[in-house]
């Protein structure tokens, strides 16, 4: 999956594939994670958001299945 660098204290960068409704994260630690089932509109607002890891902490964390890539 493609993922855009973004500015932020706690991810090197993030993506989406919209048909399988998967965003997927990069940590600044190198580590890489994939949500499942996260809604278009969530990517969206996330990549919007002032603080990628407020939006990030109190909307996605813990609220969709996730698994850590290999």
């Amino acid at each position: 999956m493609d993922r855009e660098p973004v500015e932020s204290s706690h991810f090197k960068s993030i993506g989406y594939e919209p048909a399988a409704r998967v965003l997927e994260v990069e940590f600044a630690d190198g580590s890489v994670y994939q949500f499942r089932r996260v809604p278009p509109i969530t990517f969206v607002t996330m990549s919007d958001s002032p603080s990628i890891d407020y939006y990030f902490d109190k909307h996605i964390r813990g609220r969709f299945p996730s698994r850590l890539v290999p």
